[in-house]
């Protein structure tokens, strides 16, 4: 498969209806720090996105989805800071509630640069009687050393209908 395919919208909601999620790796070059810096003060301000710091000795929260009902939206979480190195703990953890079952945790793998595809509050799953819906939640595992810095944005699904 092509880049392009990889990244249309049919492909990546695919992935997150099979996995939970899609984790997109290798599209951003290692950044400069100094750089970035320079990028967050004169963008902050403006109400593109959010950048999340994580640093040690902060609790934990669970973000729950702000709308049940929007199903036509994901959220894109960028990791900006290099595990290990910049931080140590503070994963990527996506909880799913499913009907009459136990939740369930997904940790997802992400190195700096990286950028995770999630839905924004529900997602639908295959079961063995037919399709289902499952709720997504998101948190971070604590962040045992260092910061941890995310830039999330809202990303809405292109619409289907003519």
């Amino acid at each position: 498969m092509t880049r392009r395919e990889l990244l249309s919208p049919e492909a990546i909601r695919r992935d997150i209806d099979r996995d939970g999620y899609v984790l997109l790796t290798g599209l951003l070059p290692a950044y400069d720090d100094e750089a970035f810096r320079r990028i967050v003060s004169t963008r902050i301000d403006r109400d593109i996105s959010t950048i999340t710091v994580h640093a040690y000795h902060d609790d934990p929260t669970t973000e729950r989805p702000l709308h049940h009902d929007d199903d036509d939206a994901y959220v894109a979480i960028t990791l900006l800071s290099k595990p290990e190195h910049d931080f140590t703990g503070g994963e990527l953890i996506l909880v799913e509630q499913r009907p009459r079952m136990q939740s369930r945790a997904i940790v997802v793998p992400m190195n700096i640069g990286d950028i995770a595809i999630l839905p924004a509050g529900r997602r639908d799953a295959m079961g063995t009687k037919g399709p289902y819906r499952v709720i997504v939640r998101r948190t971070v595992g604590r962040v045992l050393s260092g910061t941890r810095h995310t830039l999330e944005a809202r990303v809405f699904r292109p619409s289907t209908s003519p």
